[in-house]
């Protein structure tokens, strides 16, 4: 493992023959290979995200693999015959341990990939909003996002949020498009600025108007 750390496995039972090894107990009925299994190595643990969860998400990939395989198949210049945004997040959550941020960065992925219609900005922003996680964190230290607006984020507040971003992306020079070239690395970039923001002292005095 330590000389080929990255692996992949084409199936559920690929999986389950080479974590057995390393799901063996001793006598006392305590993992022999403990690192191999420490939840905690990145934080705070999610519950949901052990080896016993692998049954449950191999079913879930079934199903949605056959509908990235018909995607792939119906992929034309026509983009409206490509998997609906909304139902590639729905799979996403539905994977077992998987919750809505991770899930809003797997459809990114196959939107990039051309598997998954791009959804609008207004999409994106409403469902960033709901999760208050990351992107809430860093509109509130803009100014953009009152702490007691984050419970129920009104329409008005999604118009704040679409108007920041579209200054952001004409305040930049034709060579630094690159920076934001979509809603996506504009959520990418609130949730660094919230962190930057809690992690230091630097004081924000941008206020969209």
């Amino acid at each position: 493992m330590k000389s080929n750390p990255r692996f992949s496995f084409g199936s559920l039972k690929a999986f389950e023959e080479f974590a057995a090894p390393f799901l063996k107990e001793d006598k006392n009925g305590k993992p022999t290979h403990p690192e191999i299994c420490n939840i905690s190595a990145y934080g705070t643990p999610n519950p949901k995200r052990a080896v016993k969860s692998a049954k449950d998400i191999a079913v879930v990939f079934e199903t949605w693999n056959k509908h990235v395989d018909n995607s792939i198949k119906k992929h034309s210049s026509d983009s409206s015959e490509l998997l609906p945004f909304d139902a590639a997040l729905s799979y996403a959550q539905s994977i077992k341990g998987i919750g809505s941020l991770t899930a809003l960065m797997i459809a990114e992925d196959l939107c990039y990939a051309g598997l998954v219609q791009l959804p609008t900005d207004r999409f994106v922003v409403k469902f960033f909003l709901n999760m208050d996680k990351g992107a809430s964190n860093g509109l509130q230290a803009l100014g953009v996002l009152g702490s007691q607006e984050r419970r129920r984020p009104s329409q008005g507040c999604q118009e704040r949020v679409l108007r920041l971003f579209n200054s952001v992306k004409e305040s930049l020079a034709e060579e630094e498009q690159w920076m934001m070239p979509d809603i996506f690395y504009f959520e990418h970039c609130l949730c660094k600025l919230s962190r930057a923001y809690q992690k230091s002292e630097l004081a924000l005095l941008l206020r969209v108007e």
